[in-house]
Formats: C-alpha cells, sequence, structure tokens
C-alpha cells in the first residue's frame, strides 16, 4: 500500500461564506486533501475540483463563484508546487 495521508482544511471566514451561498456545501466542508507517494517518490495531492461545487450546489452568485475560483486556484498553485520540488 501506498503512503497516504489525508489533510482537513478549514477556514470559518471562507466555510461560513460557502455554507451562506448554498447550505448544502456543508456536505465538502471540511475541505480534505489526499496526499500519497508513488513508490517512485513521486508526490501526488488529490481533492475535488472547486470548481465542481458550482455546478453540483447550483452556485450563481458572482461573489460566491469568484471565491470558488480563487480556490480552486490555490489548490492548483499547491499541487504544481508539489510537482516542482521533486
Amino acid at each position: 500500500m501506498k503512503p497516504t495521508y489525508t489533510v482537513t482544511i478549514n477556514n470559518p471566514k471562507i466555510s461560513t461564506k460557502l455554507l451562506e451561498c448554498n447550505p448544502t456545501m456543508a456536505l465538502e466542508l471540511p475541505i480534505q486533501i489526499a496526499v500519497y507517494n508513488e513508490l517512485n517518490g513521486t508526490t501526488h495531492l488529490a481533492y475535488t475540483n472547486p470548481e465542481y461545487w458550482s455546478l453540483k450546489h447550483n452556485i450563481k452568485n458572482k461573489e460566491c463563484i469568484d471565491l470558488v475560483l480563487l480556490m480552486a486556484r490555490d489548490f492548483d498553485e499547491a499541487t504544481d508546487s508539489i510537482k516542482k520540488s521533486k
């Protein structure tokens, strides 16, 4: 079995805003990210892309969509940083 870790992230301000966008966002919070290594040493992050949330939870408010896009960008940057560090 590959070494795998689950990282749970919660920012109360962001979570509150997302729940105000649609209470069903509670299904996505707190955010969980799986971190695992291949046997060759390659590290991966796995998570549900926040952009999917806007579709799944029918988020249409511009402020909420902007927040979701910001989170998606942050996740992408974190993934890129891990890839570059190897």
